[in-house]
C-alpha cells in the first residue's frame, strides 16, 4: 500500500512539472527571409533626401514604407525587415526593404 501511495505522489509530481513546462509561451518564430535587428534612422541627403536605417551591424537599409512618425534622424529602432525582391531604388543606398515591424528602441 505504501508503494502505491508513493507511486501516485510521484506521478502527480511528474504531471505537475510537465504541465508547467507546456504552459510557457514559446518565442515567436521569425521567418528566415526576415531581417531582424536594431539600428538608427538616418536622414540621407542624396537624391532629394530620404530616411534610411543604419543597422548596428553596419548594413544600410532603404525602407520603402518607413512610418512617418519614425522618420526622425538619430532615432534608435528595433526592426524586422523583408528584402524587397521586386523593387529597385534610385537612392543607390543600402538594401531595399519593406518594414514588417518596427518600434522605437
Amino acid at each position: 500500500m505504501k508503494g502505491l501511495i508513493f507511486l501516485l505522489i510521484g506521478l502527480t509530481a511528474v504531471v505537475a512539472v510537465d504541465c508547467c513546462h507546456c504552459c510557457k509561451k514559446a518565442a515567436p518564430v521569425i521567418p528566415a527571409d526576415v531581417i531582424s535587428g536594431t539600428g538608427t534612422v538616418k536622414q540621407v541627403g542624396v537624391e532629394g533626401g530620404f530616411f534610411g536605417i543604419v543597422g548596428d551591424d553596419g548594413q544600410n537599409y532603404d525602407p520603402q514604407n518607413l512610418p512617418e512618425d519614425l522618420k526622425v534622424d538619430g532615432l534608435k529602432v528595433k526592426f524586422q525587415l523583408k528584402k524587397s525582391e521586386n523593387q529597385a531604388s534610385f537612392h543607390m543606398w543600402g538594401i531595399v526593404v519593406d518594414v514588417v515591424k518596427i518600434e522605437k528602441n
